[in-house]
């Protein structure tokens, strides 16, 4: 295989056919009382202070055992992946042997530290950390480092090796902590010619997000979709929910088709769909209404359109892994949040983990807003958690906020926040 240099903190979510970036991270913040567990799926947790935190082998897993500040426990199951250092292989080994691995405080970029691992033996001490670096967060402190020092964040493709480099090819020496196992997406030769290619032509011109007028959707509505180097990366959505009467409504702005989800199915489980995970609803015992559906006729005509919820269509509270929450049971639940100004009755669709305790920590808020163009070319857009009417803005000064992933695609339109769809390229 040839050498292949690319660099991907151009937000051309292109990059995204070549490798796949890892999803999990873990890093300690201090505070005045001790420590905040910072990951992925999990949001953060309290601890006083490293001695409350050990690596074990339990149930063929590697498990982080947590004790919480509160007196609590948590437990993450940790990918053999996730563990990086020369002392990975010794550290698994010891943990399958029944030793247990403390905890330290690992140097990074930044004011946060990582997850270290330690384990003392005479002379030679084993150690390693969990990974620490959230790419789909572009203000990571590692991250940024690494940008300023060599001008982008590059990777090569060598062999059957991936690695961060420079925009030469060269491996980054300095970073040889941060090499994790990053993963090749199934492509033939031609093909990763032709996407580095076009990343490469991205990176050496500035990137230009235009918000743009597409099909005409219904009377003088017309497609909102946002265009890169003349390429749809995204378009914006057109089903809102809100909580009206306890129940949870989804309506479609474009045909103002309204769709009622009974109480007992205001649960969200992780399905997998299309070799991806989404959201879908089902009740507390993770029945799928989409399937209760076929067999109730007064929701059998329901689209299969409102079947799925897309996290890019939800103000985060943080970004869970959906792959770790694949299961039958559901893992959150929908619940009445503030009210919508201007309507009376209606209310923000909140969702909240679903734990042992019933109610965890809010994940999200449902979107209800719609942008469209009219026939005149002019930009409208509302935002019901805020206003009833709809504004005129100027699509000419959209800009980036995240990078593009299923579950980051918001953009700033005049110091205003809009959610995005992604599409697939290519």
């Amino acid at each position: 295989m040839e050498k292949y240099t690319f660099r991907i903190d151009n937000k051309d979510p292109l990059y995204k056919k070549l490798i796949k970036l890892p999803t999990a991270y873990y890093r300690l913040k201090k505070n005045s009382s001790g420590y905040t567990i910072d990951s992925h799926n999990s949001g953060t947790v309290k601890i006083k202070s490293t001695h409350d935190v050990k690596l074990k082998w339990e149930n063929n897993n590697i498990v982080l055992k947590v004790k919480e500040k509160d007196g609590g426990t948590k437990d993450y199951i940790i990918e053999q992946d996730n563990i990086i250092g020369k002392d990975k292989e010794a550290i698994v080994n010891k943990l399958q042997e029944g030793k247990k691995i403390g905890v330290t405080l690992e140097k990074i970029e930044g004011s946060d530290f990582g997850v270290g691992l330690s384990l003392y033996k005479p002379k030679n001490p084993l150690i390693g950390v969990l990974k620490f670096i959230n790419f789909y967060d572009e203000n990571d402190s590692v991250l940024q480092k690494i940008i300023e020092e060599k001008g982008g964040l590059y990777f090569t493709m060598e062999d059957n090796n991936i690695y961060i480099s420079d925009k030469d090819g060269k491996r980054l020496s300095e970073y040889d902590d941060y090499q994790y196992q990053y993963t090749q997406n199934p492509c033939d030769v031609l093909t990763i010619g032709e996407i580095i290619d076009s990343l490469t032509r991205a990176s050496d011109v500035q990137q230009s997000f235009i918000l743009q007028k597409g099909e005409e959707l219904s009377n003088d509505i017309y497609e909102a979709k946002v265009v890169l180097n003349g390429k749809t990366i995204a378009t914006l959505p057109k089903i809102g929910y809100y909580m009206l009467d306890d129940q949870l409504v989804m309506r479609n702005h474009v045909t103002k088709e309204k769709v009622v989800i009974p109480r007992d199915f205001h649960f969200l489980k992780v399905v997998k769909f299309d070799n991806d995970y989404k959201l879908t609803f089902c009740n507390v015992l993770g029945n799928e209404f989409f399937e209760h559906k076929k067999y109730d006729p007064q929701y059998s005509h329901v689209s299969d359109e409102y079947k799925f919820i897309s996290l890019s269509c939800a103000k985060k509270e943080y970004n869970p892994n959906l792959g770790e929450l694949f299961s039958h049971r559901p893992s959150f639940f929908i619940i009445e949040g503030s009210a919508e100004p201007g309507s009376p009755g209606y209310y923000q669709a909140d969702v909240f983990e679903l734990t042992s305790n019933k109610k965890g920590r809010k994940m999200a808020t449902l979107i209800d807003e719609f942008g469209y163009f009219n026939k005149d070319d002019v930009f409208k857009r509302c935002d019901y958690h805020e206003e009833t009417e709809y504004g005129v803005y100027n699509p000419s000064s959209i800009e980036k906020e995240h990078t593009i992933t299923e579950a980051n695609s918001e953009f700033i339109l005049q110091e205003t926040m809009i959610h995005t769809i992604p599409q697939e390229l290519l």
